[in-house]
């Protein structure tokens, strides 16, 4: 042992116990094989079991049991020793430990910790080594480990108590499947009788592959706790007796959990904003340089920055998903597609209305092609009434802003009959530059469409007023119209309008489409309807882009939208 690791332990005890440190560990380190360790813990064999040796007064585990509480006491004290520092340990219902070939370093976790019951893991060559007998029939030993018994409630302190659980299966000693399997099935056991179980799992023993797998299992298993019995100092690969210490890994999914990550990721490529938005936040939160220690021992700083940005393009996209165009304006630093087209949303301070917005026609083409892209995104999550909806929006604003476009344009004259109670029904005949006078916005969708194809009159009623907008010669939408859909245009009004029914009547009757039998038909409804916008809206725009409305829906490595 180093002579300043001993001088740092001696520091920690009584003047008899510092003087006797050099000369147990270098006697322990000594021991080998099971013979050794019979020594090392001061028992031997008796018959088919174990007992205390009385005549071995060295008990060299009794020393290294005491100097590595104290030891651990300082990591909780959060000393500056060497070491790392640790929580102080919970009262665990269950501990799981993985029987290897030297048992010291497991019965230091086993008495430090002081679990109400201990659930080993072994081999076939491991029970056989501790001469643990598995076979059900026989009466003797049964499957518990005797020799771990006899030190644990020997050594125990007075208040605890610690049940050693038997061996009921062994595993395979090669590969890791096998005691995966096993400790799940632990985990299991324990969870079906105490659901809120407080379980350790200490990966100390074992060969490798088992400690992998042991780890694997409680990563994946939710609020386990994960130890393992460290040294200060080796020696040619051996740990050296007296420099024991408790180390508690870092759960990495804990601290950056894989499988919620994807999650978000999923959530946000199919639009579910505000989830993926939580996700990214906690993650974010999790590795904060306040956060867990393992941060930066796993040096996952550039993982927090990732999830930073995210977050943010998560908050981005969840605020102009909600039309909150102000609001992501805020966070567009993160993103800088569709910026421009963004800003060209978000309504003037001056106006409460899209129609009051200067060149309102060119302004709300693009409050459309939002609405149409937003909807897409609705039809994606199968959520065919609000996609319904949403397209419903696009060509109702669309329409609404072209005729008022008309109507100013070409001064066309408005029928307006007032009617009281008092007096006769008065009739107005007026024009104007302002659509705010006719409160347009109140006409039927339908009644809009019919109109601007030429079928017949636009009539509205707000309160006691009956506005009428008389048929319009105008043709060129009609012609278009007549182009997009496959109509003969030279047919009649009554033919014409039987080849649009179908989609003017799912606007109007939009409230029976939840009654519509099946997702599927849902779904049919709303692509024939969806269908029908984009070309109204290409009759009224022209080649209709929507893609600086369309969302990007992956990240690249770093976090950054992949556009």
């Amino acid at each position: 042992m180093k002579a300043k690791i001993v001088n740092k332990r001696k520091e920690w005890l009584d003047n008899d116990a510092a003087n006797m440190l050099d000369i147990w560990t270098k006697k322990a380190d000594e021991l080998q094989g099971f013979e050794g360790s019979l020594n090392y813990f001061g028992i031997k064999e008796n018959g088919e079991g174990f007992i205390i040796d009385t005549s071995n007064l060295k008990y060299y585990f009794l020393q290294s049991l005491s100097l590595f509480k104290i030891t651990l006491q300082k990591q909780i004290n959060r000393e500056n020793i060497g070491i790392p520092f640790l929580e102080k340990p919970l009262n665990y219902d269950a501990l799981i430990t993985i029987i290897g070939f030297s048992p010291e370093p497991l019965l230091h976790t086993i008495l430090a910790l002081a679990p109400e019951k201990v659930y080993p893991v072994a081999t076939d060559e491991s029970a056989d080594y501790y001469k643990v007998s598995l076979d059900p029939q026989t009466i003797k030993r049964d499957g518990y480990l005797q020799y771990f018994n006899t030190i644990i409630q020997y050594y125990k302190e007075s208040n605890q108590n610690i049940i050693l659980e038997p061996i009921k299966k062994t595993v395979a000693s090669i590969g890791s499947l096998d005691t995966f399997k096993r400790v799940k099935e632990i985990i299991q056991e324990i969870r079906n009788t105490n659901n809120h179980a407080k379980i350790a799992i200490d990966i100390t023993g074992g060969k490798k592959s088992a400690d992998v797998a042991a780890f694997l299992t409680a990563a994946i298993e939710n609020e386990i706790d994960i130890f393992y019995t460290d040294f200060e100092e080796y020696e040619q690969g051996k740990p050296k007796c007296g420099t024991e210490f408790l180390n508690k890994l870092d759960n990495p999914y804990n601290i950056y959990n894989i499988q919620l990550i994807n999650q978000a990721k999923e959530l946000f490529k199919y639009h579910n904003y505000q989830a993926a938005f939580q996700i990214f936040s906690q993650a974010e939160q999790d590795l904060s340089p306040d956060g867990l220690d393992g941060v930066a021992k796993f040096d996952l700083n550039k993982e927090r920055s990732k999830f930073s940005i995210m977050k943010l393009s998560s908050e981005f996209y969840m605020y102009w998903d909600s039309f909150e165009y102000a609001d992501a304006n805020k966070k567009q630093f993160c993103c800088q597609k569709g910026i421009d087209v963004l800003r060209e949303l978000i309504l003037p301070n001056t106006v409460s209305k899209i129609y009051e917005v200067e060149n309102q026609f060119e302004y709300v083409k693009k409050i459309c092609y939002d609405r149409f892209a937003n909807a897409d995104r609705r039809y994606m999550q199968g959520r065919y009434e609000d996609s319904l909806t949403r397209y419903s929006q696009s060509l109702e604003v669309a329409c609404k802003s072209y005729a008022i476009n008309i109507i100013i344009s070409k001064s066309l004259t408005v029928h307006c009959e007032l009617q009281t109670k008092d007096t006769d029904t008065q009739v107005h005949y007026f024009t104007s530059d302002t659509w705010l006078q006719w409160d347009i916005d109140y006409a039927g969708i339908a009644g809009i469409i019919d109109w601007l194809l030429g079928i017949k009159k636009l009539n509205w009623k707000i309160a006691n007023k009956m506005y009428t907008l008389p048929k319009i010669n105008e043709n060129t939408i009609k012609k278009i119209f007549c182009k997009k859909f496959n109509i003969i245009e030279g047919i009649s009004n009554t033919a014409f309008q039987k080849n649009i029914k179908q989609y003017t009547d799912i606007i109007e009757h939009r409230n029976d489409f939840i009654h519509v039998s099946s997702l599927a038909a849902k779904k049919a409804q709303v692509k024939i309807f969806c269908d029908f916008v984009l070309k109204m809206l290409e009759c009224f725009y022209g080649e209709v882009d929507l893609s600086q409305y369309r969302f990007v829906r992956e990240f690249n490595e770093d976090g950054s939208l992949c556009i």
